[in-house]
């Protein structure tokens, strides 16, 4: 068609209109040099392009299967030269607290009082009922609070990154989240971001920090800090960041039980007993019994006579 046109007479803008609307079979028919130029090129980087996706899905399962190959810190560490902001606030109106001074702001609105003035039931009470009460800051991508359960599932996705930071780079574990490397701190974040992509709805990447920040230091003092007294079930609890303490109770059922140990009355049986025993000179006694009389025997009949 095309070799056809080309000793037809067109005009040089009628031949270009004919070569834009020819089909790719055309085009490789007439052998037309600049498409099979363009279309060599494409095949070559499209092939370059599904290899570097083989390798890329392949190095992440591999790192997922065996955790120790992944490497947190390297003697020159750097931050991506990626770009970290790939959404923002156009994209997505309905995010209310898409800066972190926007809920500071709110803050100050955050006080929970029930009708009789007393303060409301603590997280882990009102999370079990799929309550959010911590983190109202987590939103979806139509504007609407992540629920409780949602919220419980995160906290379980970042205290098992915790874990698996501790486990696979204990020299890379810090005291607090505060002093934590920049590789753990990334590390962090692509893991949960990858888990639960609603944390990405903000800037600086705010939200999944401050969910860090919170839960990082109860966790850290319950299974680093206090490993020989924590079990299993301890690191599994969801209070590690909504409910209170429960290490009083404990030390009040100690001291509780320690307390008949202590023999109250046996400092009166001491001062008692001695009184009885060791005072020579003492004429009266409470009990008469233990101390020995002397006998007194009467003069008989003949005694009287002689004297």
């Amino acid at each position: 068609m095309i070799s056809s046109l080309n000793n037809s007479g067109y005009s040089a803008p009628n031949f270009l209109s004919v070569i834009s609307s020819a089909s790719h079979v055309d085009l490789i028919a007439s052998n037309n040099p600049v498409y099979l130029n363009l279309l060599q090129s494409h095949n070559t980087l499209f092939e370059q392009h599904r290899q570097l996706r083989m390798q890329t899905v392949s190095s992440a399962l591999q790192s997922s299967r065996n955790p120790s190959a992944l490497t947190l810190s390297t003697p020159s560490l750097t931050p991506s030269a990626a770009p970290t902001e790939l959404i923002n606030d156009t994209t997505f109106p309905s995010i209310r607290l898409w800066t972190r001074d926007n809920f500071n702001k709110s803050q100050s609105n955050k006080k929970t009082t029930t009708m009789n003035g007393k303060a409301g039931a603590r997280g882990s009470v009102r999370a079990a009922k799929d309550i959010n009460v911590m983190h109202l800051y987590v939103e979806h991508e139509d504007g609407t609070v992540a629920t409780g359960r949602e919220v419980r599932e995160m906290r379980k996705t970042q205290r098992s990154i915790f874990r698996q930071i501790k486990n696979s780079f204990p020299t890379e574990l810090p005291s607090t989240w505060g002093a934590a490397s920049i590789a753990v701190i990334k590390y962090h974040r692509d893991k949960m971001y990858s888990a639960h992509p609603c944390l990405r709805l903000c800037t600086s990447h705010w939200k999944v920090s401050l969910m860090a920040t919170d839960a990082y230091s109860s966790w850290y003092t319950k299974n680093v800090k206090n490993t020989a007294a924590v079990n299993q079930s301890s690191d599994e609890d969801d209070s590690d960041d909504d409910a209170e303490s429960s290490s009083a109770p404990p030390s009040s059922a100690r001291s509780t039980s320690a307390a008949p140990s202590v023999k109250v009355p046996s400092k009166r049986n001491r001062t008692f007993v001695p009184s009885t025993l060791c005072k020579k000179g003492r004429t009266a006694s409470p009990d008469p019994s233990p101390v020995p009389q002397e006998e007194v025997i009467p003069p008989s009949s003949t005694d009287s006579i002689i004297s």
